[in-house]
């Protein structure tokens, strides 16, 4: 997909989308691994240089690997906008926290980010890359438009 292109999804396509991309988040909250090439195209390219199997080795890594997600207790998901180089694909951003002790909650403090951006075709997720600058305010950026 070239920057300058502007594409524009069908209402059925931008619910399959959402469909994918709360799939993601569940994959990923769950760490599971084992599920995530059910959503992943098989001629996707994710991470610029990885083909599908690449992809999912490095979250199987990720998830199950020695310094795996899986010790947190806690993955916070939010939703953002990419502004940059290839603007307003979808954003997904996780922030782990650490286990705590109960009650202390409040002074929990973010461990990791994960920040992913997304383009679909054919009802999967084609590529998945790390965005230099997101936009967490869609709500503005709705309002600006």
């Amino acid at each position: 997909m070239n920057a300058g292109e502007i594409i524009k999804y069908s209402e059925t396509e931008m619910q399959t989308n959402a469909n994918l991309l709360k799939s993601f988040s569940m994959v990923f909250s769950f760490c599971d691994a084992y599920n995530f090439g059910t959503i992943l195209h098989d001629k996707g390219i994710f991470f610029e240089k990885m083909n599908k199997n690449k992809a999912e080795a490095y979250f199987f890594n990720l998830f199950m690997g020695s310094n795996s997600i899986g010790q947190y207790w806690d993955i916070e998901v939010n939703s953002a906008i990419s502004i940059d180089h290839i603007p307003g694909q979808e954003v997904l951003e996780f922030c782990l926290y650490p286990f705590c002790e109960e009650g202390k909650e409040s002074n929990r403090v973010v461990s990791k980010v994960f920040t992913f951006a997304f383009s679909f075709k054919d009802g999967m997720i084609y590529s998945i890359r790390k965005p230099k600058r997101i936009l967490r305010d869609k709500k503005r950026l709705e309002e600006m438009n």
